[in-house]
């Protein structure tokens, strides 16, 4: 059976396939590239994120990372990301049209959603946003929580208690 932090990272390579071939899809309506930080902020992930993300970290030597209180998210440095190749998979959805079941209405329905920078040169009434071109958050949040329940029960089991999230900038207590 596989653990619950290779569910993760088998996880994290499909989103990631998924979020760059929506970028390329919609190359010419995003014009996230970088140095543009807007959507980044401070958070707090699954504790099966942040422990496959310490592992890699720590696999790829980045034992030294920057982190500044005074920014939007202290991970960045010169308007970039510090950890870009481990970072978590919301910040990874960033730029691209993402789907989610809005119930701010009465009856459920869906709702997308995308940086306020993109899109600003089409018609978004005449665009068809549908699962062919859009990621669906609700879906990987769901596949995320499943596998982040087993990983907490796998630590359950080493006599290991986990917290429900955990602020990402705890990496910097570990490495």
């Amino acid at each position: 059976m596989i653990n619950a932090i290779e569910r993760y990272k088998q996880l994290r390579r499909r989103v990631e396939k998924d979020c760059e071939a929506l970028s390329k899809l919609h190359a010419d309506n995003i014009v996230c590239a970088a140095g543009c930080c807007d959507c980044c902020t401070n958070l707090s992930v699954f504790p099966v994120e942040f422990y496959s993300l310490l592992e890699t970290l720590k696999a790829n030597n980045q034992t030294k990372l920057h982190f500044d209180e005074s920014l939007p998210c202290g991970f960045l440095k010169d308007s970039l990301c510090s950890i870009y190749q481990s970072r978590p998979l919301i910040c990874m959805s960033h730029g691209i049209p993402i789907v989610f079941l809005n119930d701010e209405f009465e009856e459920l329905e869906y709702s997308v959603s995308f940086c306020e920078k993109n899109f600003t040169n089409t018609d978004l009434d005449a665009m068809k946003f549908n699962g062919n071109n859009t990621l669906n958050i609700d879906e990987l949040n769901s596949e995320l929580s499943q596998i982040n329940c087993d990983f907490v029960d796998e630590c359950k089991e080493k006599g290991l208690e986990m917290p429900e999230r955990i602020e990402l900038r705890r990496l910097l207590d570990f490495l």
